[in-house]
């Protein structure tokens, strides 16, 4: 993306040029848009230029800025959302206007192993076809959260489809499983429409990062969550938390070991696998 920086943040809708050029894009402005940037700069002022910052994300543009008003900045992201990565021509992209203003306080990781999972935490989520929330602390099940960066990327479909595959092994294991990623339910439900057909599981919409804060996984950097797992027993317990870095996708089965030895009683020894013995303390 080259050109003024304005033209591209205030842009609407785009269309990839499938064997034409597919670096080249068509911005299309609308009365709309224009009063929405209007009444921002009435409310936070200008672009600051030099604080403009591109993340391209498998399908999706994220772009990081600042607006200056009376010497006070805001840090601002907007997300431009294209369709699929299967050489097919993608219609008017960006979903929603996907401003959002961004938190700017320093990450706080509230959560750990052992702390019990907030009672008054409604999670945003799309499942079966239907937006809805949920409060997880109503499910006597175990559940497992799934931190994932971004739709529309690479690696993370793979993970997604490797839950998908386990997700009968996880019921039987009485599991409820919810991927989370900073995108919008309207971002979530695009991507499984167009890769998925559809998922068996919830995909929570963390926009507000809150989630992400709480167990320490936001990436401020990169602007995304890294790979986290955590594992909530029955009573919303925080049994397991893990976070990796984003170039490299996880290994189901081991949660799937993981849940299967809380689930037993008694010390379970090192490289422990469903069947064996635990440890006798007596």
């Amino acid at each position: 993306i080259g050109g003024n920086y304005e033209d591209i943040i205030l842009s609407v809708d785009f269309h990839l040029l499938d064997g034409v050029n597919d670096s080249e894009y068509v911005k299309i402005e609308t009365d709309g848009t224009k009063k929405f940037w209007e009444d921002l700069n009435n409310v936070y002022g200008q672009i600051v230029p030099a604080s403009v910052q591109y993340t391209f994300l498998g399908n999706q543009v994220k772009i990081r800025f600042e607006m200056e008003k009376d010497g006070v900045k805001q840090s601002f992201r907007r997300v431009l959302a294209f369709g699929n990565y299967q050489n097919q021509t993608v219609q008017p992209s960006l979903l929603v206007d996907l401003i959002e203003k961004s938190p700017l306080e320093l990450d706080q990781k509230i959560l750990q192993v052992g702390s019990k999972f907030p009672g008054d935490m409604i999670l945003a989520n799309y499942k079966d076809g239907k937006f809805g929330e949920e409060n997880l602390t109503n499910s006597k099940n175990w559940k497992l959260l799934f931190f994932y960066p971004s739709d529309f990327t690479f690696v993370c479909p793979t993970e997604c489809l490797a839950l998908r595959d386990n997700f009968g092994e996880l019921q039987k294991l009485g599991v409820d499983v919810y991927a989370v990623s900073t995108d919008l339910l309207e971002v979530h439900q695009a991507w499984e429409t167009m890769y998925f057909g559809k998922l068996p599981y919830a995909l929570v919409s963390d926009y507000n990062k809150q989630l992400v804060r709480m167990f320490g996984f936001w990436n401020e950097k990169e602007g995304v969550s890294y790979r986290g797992t955590v594992i909530i027993s029955p009573d919303n317990e925080i049994k397991f938390m893990s976070a990796q870095s984003n170039d490299t996708g996880r290994n189901i089965e081991e949660y799937l070991r993981l849940i299967k030895a809380f689930q037993t009683p008694g010390l379970k020894p090192v490289n422990w696998q469903d069947g064996d013995a635990v440890i006798e303390t007596k």
